[in-house]
């Protein structure tokens, strides 16, 4: 798993275009790329509401996997000085099954499962072109084989 978003291949690439933007994290879990945006709102519950209900973070994943995609041609375009990205960047475009596109998102209150199906099929609605399995995750319903051991308080409001 690498964090894609402080990586120097995506720093000096699509990062310098203005209004781009990326998922936190890219990998390949048994041959399954992930894309995954990673956002907390504990504490923040009030200030995220609109952007939970109005389809704006829904919009706002999408557009981060759209141009970390473009970002990651852009890599392989180039050839990648980082071995261990560039071994990445050949599982990620030779794999034929679904990516996988996680939002983990942590909230002060417990999950709503509807709420976060419907998130879910938000996002997948704005990646049609895609065709992803998506899917919103916390600390309380973990992705098998990912282990969390924490984050800073108040990280990705």
């Amino acid at each position: 798993m690498h964090k894609w978003d402080e990586l120097a291949a995506y720093r000096d690439g699509v990062h310098k275009l203005q209004s781009t933007s990326a998922v936190d994290f890219i990998g390949v879990h048994d041959s399954d790329p992930y894309f995954i945006e990673v956002k907390n709102f504990c504490d923040y519950r009030i200030d995220n509401k609109q952007r939970l209900t109005s389809g704006e973070l829904a919009a706002e994943v999408a557009d981060d996997v759209r141009d970390t995609i473009a970002g990651l041609v852009w890599v392989m375009e180039r050839g990648s000085s980082m071995p261990e990205l560039a071994k990445l960047l050949r599982q990620i475009f030779a794999v034929r099954s679904k990516c996988k596109v996680v939002l983990w998102l942590e909230e002060d209150r417990q999950p709503n499962p509807v709420d976060r199906s419907t998130l879910a099929g938000l996002i997948k609605r704005r990646m049609d072109w895609l065709g992803p399995h998506v899917t919103v995750r916390s600390r309380t319903e973990p992705l098998p084989g990912l282990a969390v051991v924490g984050a800073p308080p108040g990280a990705s409001r």
